[in-house]
């Protein structure tokens, strides 16, 4: 039905090629010669008659000649001995110029598409094959989903299984774990020597020195003091100027906040 409607024989072109050239007024006006009359007469402009039929009828009745011009170069071609062609209209000089014009715009009897056309009919393809990508892409999405899931469900399996390993390996009966003492080196280690006394007194200023030491050493200079007591070579308690008197703790400071 379509190639019998004048389109051509391709999928998806809906084009006539031979509706591009326009007949000349002086052929359309030997069709229908009274149709000229009625052109223009109906509508909605001021002096026109306000018939919308009429005025349907009118237009399609013009575009009927102009088809029947465009199609009589082709089927003068297919019916050369139709009674048809012995109108005066196709015997005009007119004519055969406008059948020159048809012939270079369509060519073969068959017609082919434009690059319009065919540009029209390929977008529908890349539309096509745009889509199709896009389902391919959202089917690997989907594929790289599920190796995730499954990569993650693989993992916690494994983890679980040395967890259940690792415990039944620790209260099984057959291990057994025994701590030992470590082994003492072969050089016995010499103690370490005291920490210096850092508390100088002078000659003669026993008090003047506790009164300088403050409350946080007087825990370490006693701590200290009982130290070189216990050191002394002859177990005798060292004479009162190698080592600082005992100084009794101080209470810490204390502070009331404001209210």
């Amino acid at each position: 039905m379509r190639i019998m409607a004048g389109h051509p024989a391709q999928m998806g072109c809906f084009e006539i090629r031979r509706a591009s050239v326009v007949p000349p007024d002086e052929l359309l006006s030997m069709i229908w010669p009274e149709l000229d009359a009625w052109k223009d007469r109906f509508g909605l402009e001021p002096g026109q008659i306000n018939d919308l039929a009429v005025a349907g009828l009118t237009n399609l009745l013009l575009y009927l000649r102009e088809v029947i011009l465009q199609d009589s170069v082709t089927l003068r071609k297919r019916f050369p001995k139709s009674l048809v062609w012995n109108h005066a209209v196709f015997q005009h000089k007119a004519y055969e110029q406008f059948a020159e014009r048809m012939k270079a715009v369509v060519g073969d009897d068959e017609e082919r598409p434009s690059q319009h056309a065919i540009l029209l009919q390929a977008m529908p393809a890349l539309a096509d094959c745009l889509s199709s990508m896009d389902a391919n892409i959202k089917g690997i999405q989907a594929d790289m989903h599920e190796f995730k899931a499954t990569m993650s469900s693989v993992v916690v399996e494994e983890v679980q299984v040395e967890r259940t390993r690792m415990l039944q390996l620790l209260t099984s009966e057959a291990s057994q774990f025994r701590i030992e003492p470590a082994q003492s080196p072969s050089k016995p280690r010499l103690p370490l020597p005291p920490p210096p006394l850092p508390l100088s007194m002078h000659s003669g200023a026993a008090t003047a020195g506790a009164e300088v030491v403050g409350a946080a050493s007087s825990c370490y200079a006693s701590a200290r003091a009982s130290l070189a007591h216990s050191l002394a070579p002859d177990g005798r308690s060292p004479s009162p100027s190698a080592a600082p008197p005992l100084l009794e703790p101080q209470e810490p400071p204390r502070y009331t906040m404001c209210r």
